[in-house]
């Protein structure tokens, strides 16, 4: 799919935030974090559109962070 150029994005969107919502990362593989974030990336309107994105955690977070 064809990115959108930032003239196009300041012209036809309305602002957005990209929120992802994450659990107890240190018990878990963050494998499902990294997909997500892959999924993010390959998207038409490029995440760096967003006014933010933010990574909500509920639980701990692992050291490798």
């Amino acid at each position: 799919m064809a990115q959108i150029s930032a003239f196009e994005l300041d012209h036809q969107l309305p602002s957005f935030s990209i929120i992802v919502e994450t659990e107890n990362l240190s018990s878990s593989e963050l494998d499902g974090l990294y997909r997500s974030l892959d999924s993010i990336a390959a998207q038409d309107i490029p995440p760096t559109a967003a006014n933010e994105v933010l990574i909500l955690e509920s639980g701990d977070v692992p050291q490798a962070m």
